[in-house]
């Protein structure tokens, strides 16, 4: 099951077959689960697509964590290079380097 929009359009093939030869699944939820379950991989597709997004969730959580991590040490280094730049003993000495830095 390589393509799980194919898998779940299989599936839902499956199910009107069986809806269409069973009419009585429509109207028992519980037939119709049970028979969902034996004749179709319905669950197995459930299962790889709820696995899917959890991963998804996880790894979406974790990269905002990552930003969030990242944005506190642009932060500080900006401080930092603020401080640095505003000690008065240094300042003749940034203006002289930034006057002869070359335009990148």
């Amino acid at each position: 099951m390589s393509n799980p929009t194919l898998a779940a359009e299989d599936v839902i093939k499956q199910i009107n077959i069986l809806l269409a030869d069973y009419p009585q699944l429509a109207t028992d939820e519980e037939l119709l689960k049970d028979t969902l379950e034996g004749n179709t991989r319905f669950n197995e597709l459930m299962e790889r697509f709820l696995g899917e997004m959890r991963e998804n969730e996880t790894l979406a959580e974790a990269v905002s964590e990552r930003i969030g991590r990242l944005r506190e040490r642009q932060t500080r280094l900006t401080h930092r290079a603020q401080a640095l730049s505003n000690r008065p003993s240094m300042s003749p000495a940034i203006a002289k380097a930034k006057a002869t830095e070359k335009p990148t």
